[in-house]
């Protein structure tokens, strides 16, 4: 500009070539255009390749496309420096095809590709996932003698390639033959693993960059704590979260700050996330997001549906994610009002059509809430059903007991070719055991056995125990049992609990000693309910009454309402009705229906009158109307006079 207003100074090519870098850095492309103007005026792109090449180089880097090819075709000797400033701004602005269809081009021209281009053609083939195309630039350097060991751009263009598309073993290859491997090498590798779900190695990576001196950056954070929250390293996540504030990144780096919040509250530590939250200088909708996803994983539905409403109170933008993180609270919560009405909102954004996710969680909402109408309705309207939108409608039937259903579309997935996953296998599974269809559940057991799934998944070796022990076949079930390599605390209590309620009390204590052996974990609340069902059944009254009592001095819990059920029923069973009534009286629980009905039955069968009146007031004064109650005190009578 100054150059411009002295008048007399001549322009010259480098200075206008200087100011083009210029633009295209600032992107003032206004700016640039002016310059182009006053170069054409002074006709000084004939034979000057340099400032062809910065005018190409300004516009593509601005996405101007369309003059940046017309200045190319101009250009009376295009060389590799024009098509590597055509390229990168290609790449730049996503055109990946567009890229390496010029490679070809070129070698027709007669121009052998430089690291720069070879460098966007593997950026490309990184951003489109082919690569047997990035292989074959692989080979060209070498060919060429460009060496990536020696090239650090060239390296890590490659290294990122193999690391996006998931060769981790050729990524790390080439990371180790880097003669100088910088934070971009590193983070390249830390990313795909993360990507990959190998997030140990990614850990181990970073540690291992940081042994070698180099220092993250922002880029390499956002990557790592990704690896924290999937593999839940919530100590490894604390110490990258205090390296962070060391450098001061918050302040600057919004994206950094939601990472954050998402890495703690996937992992549990919903006051830690609630404070980076708290303090991050911009909130916007992925923090918001982030925050109720944590809020929703964890089962605090409540703080999971007040963050939606803050969000739309401040006009922000939902987006899909937004909506399945609320559709999944409303359902635990069973809030069907609210379900709907953010069904309303969904159908008017359209996320349906656009978000398969969506519709699924909305599908689990109506089935949670028992609204199993209209989860069919939104199941028929779904433009494309996966195996998570059928799982759902199964998963719906089978626990509002409507199991013919489930059945159908058991066979229904079957029919259109639908893949069956773990969930569909074990909700089948779960289905035939509430129905009893042990033959049916036969079948689904026999394919979980050809994938071999007994071995992988202790949920589905549940499910079968469970299953077979509600269908009565208790071999079948043990046998289950037996063959899981990995058996915890349910597998156990699911055995112990089918045998007691078929009276076997023998084999509960079997399984119970063995239990206390094999694992280092004590017995659940549930275990001893099988447990002392087995004591009720078997007249067990001194070992049934030492499990309760270690039950109040242990510390898996106090007794619940069923715990003192059990043992007001084998006091009952056994005729010590003092006891039964001592029981009733100390309890820290208000007695329900089930607590005086089995206290009228065991009036009933020793004839106790006194007892037996008491507790069948007591019944009426939960429901006056109840005919049971009245015709266990009518048999107590009729009992005792007889």
């Amino acid at each position: 500009e100054h150059m411009k207003l002295e008048g007399n100074i001549c322009l010259h090519s480098g200075a206008c070539s200087s100011s083009l870098k210029a633009c295209a850095k600032t992107g003032n492309i206004v700016k640039g255009q002016e310059i182009h103007i006053d170069i054409v005026k002074r006709e000084l792109l004939e034979g000057d390749q340099i400032l062809c090449n910065s005018l190409i180089h300004m516009y593509a880097q601005n996405g101007w496309f369309l003059e940046a090819k017309q200045v190319f075709e101009e250009v009376q000797d295009i060389d590799v420096v024009s098509w590597g400033a055509l390229m990168t701004g290609f790449v730049k602005y996503g055109h990946m095809e567009e890229t390496l269809k010029c490679l070809p081009h070129m070698r027709i021209m007669g121009i052998s590709p430089d690291s720069v281009v070879l460098i966007c053609c593997l950026k490309a083939c990184s951003n489109i996932g082919d690569v047997e195309r990035g292989r074959e630039m692989h080979l060209e350097t070498s060919k060429m003698g460009l060496l990536v060991q020696r090239d650090a751009s060239l390296g890590n263009a490659l290294l990122d390639l193999y690391a996006n598309c998931g060769r981790l073993l050729e990524a790390r290859d080439v990371l180790d033959k880097l003669r100088c491997r910088d934070v971009v090498s590193w983070t390249a590798l830390i990313s795909g693993y993360t990507k990959y779900g190998h997030c140990k190695e990614a850990l181990e990576s970073f540690r291992k960059m940081n042994s070698e001196g180099i220092s993250a950056n922002a880029v390499s954070f956002l990557c790592i704590l990704k690896a924290c929250a999937s593999a839940n390293a919530t100590r490894e996540g604390q110490e990258i979260h205090a390296e962070i504030e060391k450098k001061g990144l918050l302040e600057r780096n919004t994206s950094l700050g939601n990472t954050l919040v998402r890495m703690y509250a996937d992992c549990g530590l919903l006051i830690e996330a609630q404070e980076i939250f708290n303090h991050l200088p911009i909130v916007d909708a992925v923090s918001w997001t982030a925050l109720m996803g944590g809020y929703t994983r964890y089962g605090y539905g409540e703080k999971a549906l007040n963050c939606f409403n803050q969000m739309q109170n401040e006009g922000l933008f939902l987006d899909a994610i937004a909506y399945v993180c609320c559709l999944s609270a409303c359902a635990s919560l069973e809030a069907l009002d609210q379900g709907r009405k953010i069904h309303a909102k969904i159908s008017c954004n359209g996320f349906m059509i656009t978000h398969l996710e969506t519709g699924n969680t909305l599908i689990g909402m109506y089935a949670k809430c028992g609204m199993l109408t209209e989860a069919q309705k939104v199941f028929n309207d779904l433009p494309v059903q996966d195996t998570i939108s059928w799982n759902a409608m199964i998963a719906g039937y089978a626990k509002h007991e409507r199991g013919e259903e489930a059945f159908y579309l058991l066979e229904q997935m079957q029919q259109k070719g639908i893949p069956f996953d773990v969930v569909t296998l074990v909700c089948g599974v779960k289905t035939c055991g509430r129905l009893g269809a042990s033959q049916k559940g036969e079948k689904l057991h026999d394919e979980i056995s050809r994938r071999g799934l007994l071995e992988k998944d202790s949920l589905v070796g549940n499910a079968l125990i469970e299953m077979y022990a509600e269908c009565g076949l208790l071999p079948k079930a043990h046998q289950v049992f037996e063959e899981i390599p990995l058996r915890d605390i349910v597998s156990w209590t699911l055995l112990i609990t089918g045998y007691a309620q078929l009276g076997e009390t023998n084999q509960v204590f079997f399984l119970f000693d063995r239990m206390r052996e094999d694992i280092t974990q004590d017995p659940n609340l549930i275990t001893f309910v099988g447990v002392l069902t087995a004591c009720s059944h078997g007249g067990l009254v001194d070992k049934g009454c030492m499990c309760f009592e270690h039950m109040i001095l242990g510390t898996i819990g106090p007794p619940t309402l069923e715990h003192y059920s059990c043992m007001i029923d084998m006091l009952g069973r056994a005729g010590q009705l003092d006891k039964m009534v001592a029981i009733v009286e100390h309890m820290p629980l208000h007695p329900n229906r089930v607590v005086w009905s089995t206290i009228l039955g065991a009036c009933r069968k020793w004839g106790d009158t006194e007892v037996g009146g008491e507790a069948f007031l007591h019944a009426l004064g939960l429901d006056d109307e109840d005919a049971a109650s009245y015709v266990s005190m009518s048999n107590i009578y009729t009992y005792s006079i007889s």
